[in-house]
Formats: C-alpha cells, sequence, structure tokens
C-alpha cells in the first residue's frame, strides 16, 4: 500500500490547522478551502485503498455486511469530527451562540 494518501491527509490536515491559525477571520476563507481541497483529495485516495485491503481476507459472503459496516462507522467517524471539529473552531473563533 502506498503511502501517498495518507501523507495528503495528515499533511494537509497540517497545513489547515496552520491556515486557521494564521488566517484574517474578516476575509473570504480561500487557503482553507484550498488545504482542505488537499484532505479530500488523500481522503478520497484512502477510502478504496482501505476498503481493499480491510475485505481482502473476508469469505465472499461476508464481505457485504462487512462493507456495509465500514461504511456505517466512516460516516459515523465523518459526523462525529464535523461536530466536534466545528464546535471547537466555533468556540475559539468566538461567535455567538
Amino acid at each position: 500500500m502506498s503511502l501517498g494518501p495518507a501523507v495528503l491527509v495528515a499533511g494537509g490536515a497540517l497545513a489547515a490547522l496552520a491556515v486557521y491559525h494564521a488566517a484574517d477571520p474578516t476575509a473570504y476563507p480561500e487557503p482553507p478551502l484550498i488545504v482542505l481541497g488537499v484532505v479530500g483529495l488523500g481522503a478520497g485516495l484512502f477510502s478504496p485503498v482501505f476498503f481493499t485491503l480491510a475485505l481482502k481476507p473476508l469469505r465472499p459472503q461476508e464481505i457485504g455486511s462487512a462493507a456495509g459496516l465500514l461504511n456505517a462507522f466512516e460516516q459515523l467517524g465523518a459526523t462525529l469530527g464535523v461536530a466536534i471539529l466545528g464546535s471547537v473552531y466555533l468556540n475559539r473563533a468566538g461567535a455567538p451562540r
């Protein structure tokens, strides 16, 4: 398995943190959009490889259930990540509640 997608995700996430820290909160957020696009590209390249490796050792009759479970946990992780990181960001930005 290539480390390229994981490096894109990790590098993009670190760049996003740096850009958010340095960005002007009153300006249009163009730099964060670019680095988040890199994170999305890395995640999009990582997911098919991960699913293939995770499902490879299973028997054919188990693959459907396992794929559904993997997809459900992926969606749960994304939802919790957006909720938690969004709350942290809005709390640190001083947004009204």
